[in-house]
């Protein structure tokens, strides 16, 4: 886990960014019962992208249930790697799962760009709803998921 940095959303409001090479469940589950310790009250966003198709389909239930702790999740589409595309697995039918264990936590991303504005659409939701929390972003996934906090890092804020 490595921090990356972070970013003021307000006056009072900052969005800790983190960086994750897990893409196993157990991994996953460790990472985010290490966030919650270190942050116990704030809200826990987590950007995960799937690492192979056949990895994703095997432990579906437990990536499924790996990610009880975080506020929400965005899940961006499956990282082949040397795999060939495979129908049945996908990250909606990940985030399905993930919804019906924890009553609509998750939702898909198309891309890093999306993956952007979702996270930050979320914190300015939850902004509004005045409460005292600050946001933890954790990226992760063996692929490319860090590029989401990396865009947040760049981006500037007015």
């Amino acid at each position: 886990m490595e921090y990356k940095g972070e970013k003021s959303l307000s006056q009072n409001k900052k969005l800790f960014i983190y960086d994750d090479y897990g893409h196993h469940p157990v991994e996953i589950k460790a990472t985010l019962e290490a966030m919650r310790e270190k942050y116990k009250n704030e809200n826990l966003i987590a950007v995960f992208q799937p690492h192979l198709f056949s990895r994703t389909k095997i432990f579906l239930k437990e990536f499924s249930e790996s990610f009880d702790l975080a506020n929400k999740v965005f899940l961006l589409p499956i990282y082949a790697a040397r795999e060939k595309f495979d129908e049945s697995v996908s990250s909606k039918i990940l985030s399905e799962n993930i919804n019906n264990i924890k009553n609509k936590k998750s939702e898909v991303v198309k891309d890093f760009e999306e993956g952007l504005d979702s996270v930050l659409k979320y914190t300015q939701i939850e902004n509004s709803l005045e409460n005292e929390k600050d946001f933890v972003l954790l990226t992760i996934g063996a692929g490319e998921a860090y590029k989401v906090g990396e865009l947040i890092l760049e981006k500037q804020f007015k």
